[in-house]
């Protein structure tokens, strides 16, 4: 049956009204969520400060609450410790507290337990919120540990920024992340191997191995993700490049898969 007049348009209309509905009725069930966590593990943190509750008695309030809300899950011992830890973590900090309350708790865990500074929390809460990022994006694996966004490097008197740099524990290098909207281009890669020679040269601990660049490009149809290795070149010392998606099997067994880092990084795109 043929369509009437206006209908594409109208039927478009309706399906993101319903998505935008969702979407806020999401947002607000994390929103007493996250006011519920945070309330119990202020009165359990009270408690403790006031007569000395320890392990066992949190494990019977976690008892007694599974009793009377069966099937619900959320409330077992561990995590009415998380939330005791993340009450603490930001009762005092008037930044990053209004912040982590509109992401989801389990993101705040995972950010909360695998930063080890506010700067970095405060960089993945940020991250998350704008680009809801899931939990397995964070981070994009174990081996990886955030260093800056928008890491600044000086040379003769000039300032030039990489969007992310992370380090790679099991590469023992930097990483450089670069995100361009469009398709890839030529200076991309020129421009990423001045990144790499600066990080090298003044960044990296003598014990380090040299850094590594990844672009990201966003083209009409997919991400395109451009992997620069630095690797020695001649005995005479004269370093050279090469953009390539297939890896040597080391980076290939240590890196995230071109895919993973699509949908990894692939919401943050849709910002620039």
């Amino acid at each position: 049956m043929d369509a009437p007049k206006d209908y594409v348009d109208f039927i478009g209309s309706v399906k993101d009204r319903i998505r935008n509905a969702q979407y806020a009725a999401l947002k607000a069930v994390n929103k007493e969520l996250i006011g519920l966590y945070w309330d119990i593990g202020k009165m359990i943190s009270e408690k403790r400060s006031e007569l000395g509750w320890g392990k066992s008695v949190v494990e019977r309030i976690a008892m007694d609450l599974q009793k009377e809300f069966p099937g619900q899950i959320g409330f077992s011992a561990r995590n009415l410790w998380l939330m005791v830890d993340y009450y603490i973590e930001y009762k005092d900090d008037i930044i990053l507290q209004p912040l982590a309350a509109e992401i989801s708790f389990t993101h705040n865990i995972m950010i909360l337990t695998k930063c080890q500074n506010r700067h970095e929390r405060q960089f993945y809460i940020l991250a998350t919120k704008k680009y809801g990022w899931t939990k397995r994006i964070l981070d994009l694996g174990g081996d990886f540990s955030f260093i800056g966004s928008q890491f600044r490097l000086t040379l003769g008197g000039e300032d030039f920024f990489i969007d992310l740099v992370l380090f790679h524990r099991g590469l023992q290098c930097l990483v450089a992340i670069e995100l361009k909207a469009g398709s890839f281009k030529p200076e991309y890669k020129g421009k990423m191997e001045f990144y790499l020679n600066v990080l090298n040269d003044f960044h990296r601990k003598p014990h380090e191995n040299e850094a590594i660049g990844i672009i990201i490009c966003r083209s009409k149809n997919r991400m395109v993700v451009e992997y620069s290795l630095k690797k020695s070149g001649s005995p005479i010392g004269i370093a050279s490049y090469s953009t390539s998606a297939h890896l040597p099997e080391i980076y290939e067994k240590a890196l995230p898969t071109a895919e993973q880092i699509e949908r990894g990084l692939g919401r943050w795109m849709g910002g620039l």
